[in-house]
């Protein structure tokens, strides 16, 4: 809660600035709209899916060799 109080706290100190912020863009309006942010996105997606199995093979490996404790000796005598 003091995390979302804390982040509340700059977003409402930087709200004055929005304006000014807006005002001084436009000088060049060449952005590749649309289709340029949906192949970003798309080669994100390929990104990320290709290093999903290698993290996941990763953390098999260290599943894998976790140190086991030897049991106790019991003494039924």
């Amino acid at each position: 809660m003091k995390r979302f109080a804390i982040t509340l706290g700059v977003i409402w100190l930087m709200l004055p600035a929005a304006p000014y912020l807006y005002a001084a863009g436009g000088g060049r309006e060449d952005d590749g709209g649309l289709f340029l942010w949906l192949f970003v996105g798309l080669c994100a997606l390929i990104v990320v899916l290709q290093l999903l199995p290698a993290f996941m093979r990763l953390i098999g490996l260290a599943k894998e060799t976790k140190v086991e404790t030897p049991l106790p000796e019991r003494h039924d005598k």
